[in-house]
């Protein structure tokens, strides 16, 4: 792979496919599986966020990647990519050590432009203030942002909030 990557290791799943993970000189992780007509292709973008205490900054920052950016400026873009694509996994998460965007589809168009949008958010997105009212923290306290309504309805869960607490 050009640019900086190296490939760390390949290795092959129960069904036979080749899964390849390749390192960039920046420490981001890239992660793919070859596809055939009956397995979809599916990739992740694997960022180093260790989390060194609870202000959620690493979270903060996977909905700000996902805002828009140089390339789909448009702040919906994230949620208009997952309107139009024919996917069936599409999505980021953040856990304690790093933060993924990720995806599988059995179309290679779709699979060429998911990775576009990813690739385009993850190195040159758009960090504007007006998302992070959106997505963080509006000042009004009207609205809360994005990020604070999903933490409050996971925290609604029983389950969840016994084992967190």
């Amino acid at each position: 792979m050009p640019h900086g990557f190296i490939l760390l290791t390949q290795q092959t799943d129960a069904d036979g496919a080749l899964w390849q993970c390749f390192r960039h000189q920046s420490g981001l992780r890239h992660w793919h599986k070859t596809t055939s007509n009956k397995q979809p292709f599916c990739a992740s973008f694997i960022i180093n966020t260790p989390v060194n205490d609870d202000s959620g900054m690493s979270h903060a920052l996977e909905h700000m990647i996902l805002r828009g950016n140089i390339k789909y400026p448009q702040p919906n873009s994230f949620l208009q990519h997952r309107a139009i694509a024919d996917y069936q996994h599409f999505n980021a998460s953040t856990q304690l050590t790093d933060t993924r965007f990720h995806f599988a589809t059995t179309q290679a168009p779709t699979a060429l432009k998911l990775l576009d949008f990813i690739s385009h958010s993850i190195c040159n997105p758009n960090l504007k203030l007006k998302d992070f009212n959106h997505e963080i923290y509006h000042p009004s306290n009207q609205w809360r942002g994005v990020l604070y309504n999903e933490m409050q309805a996971i925290w609604r869960i029983k389950s969840l909030r016994n084992r967190l607490s």
